[in-house]
């Protein structure tokens, strides 16, 4: 705190409302994410014409997406059961893995991956869920009164999906 007055920029986690209030030559405020509601909802930053306030948008997609896939393998290939029969030492053997799944694990190639928000996260993962021969539907914003060429109704996406991957904006960005 003692330091407010003389910064020009910080990181977003110092982004209080009062440290904010001392810093009166702060112009720059970075946040570590690409989501910044919460620091757009603060006074002292949202309505200071002389602070720049950017994000990370994009920056973690690749990553993010990797890791959306990571589980969505997880899942559909059952990976938990092979880690508990390798961990109590039931691994291998005569009869095989299929006693540990039921039902069976799924392939992706061949199912359905819903996007809800097309934003850079859900290009990112489009692109990988195209990789793995997925079909893939975006889902257009709940009541839209057109769905747009690409794009099917949000319902329809939540139901022909085997797969949702959720990366839409907060309620408050999409009313902006």
């Amino acid at each position: 705190m003692a330091i407010a007055e003389e910064v020009h920029g910080i990181d977003w986690a110092y982004s209080t409302p009062e440290f904010l209030r001392k810093a009166v030559n702060l112009r720059w405020v970075q946040a570590g994410s690409a989501g910044v509601e919460r620091y757009l909802a603060l006074p002292e930053l949202a309505d200071n014409d002389a602070i720049v306030f950017t994000n990370m948008q994009g920056i973690h997609g690749p990553t993010i997406a990797d890791h959306v896939f990571a589980m969505i393998l997880a899942l559909r290939r059952q990976l938990r059961p092979y880690h508990e029969a390798a961990a109590s030492g039931a691994w291998g053997g005569s009869t095989g893995f299929c006693y540990l799944f039921d039902p069976l694990p799924l392939a992706l190639s061949g199912s359905t991956l819903g996007l809800i928000g097309y934003g850079g996260l859900a290009r990112q993962v489009e692109r990988i869920a195209l990789a793995f021969d997925m079909r893939v539907l975006v889902a257009e914003r709940r009541g839209a009164a057109t769905v747009r060429e690409g794009r099917v109704p949000f319902e329809q996406a939540v139901r022909q999906s085997d797969v949702l991957s959720p990366s839409a904006p907060s309620p408050q960005r999409l009313a902006a």
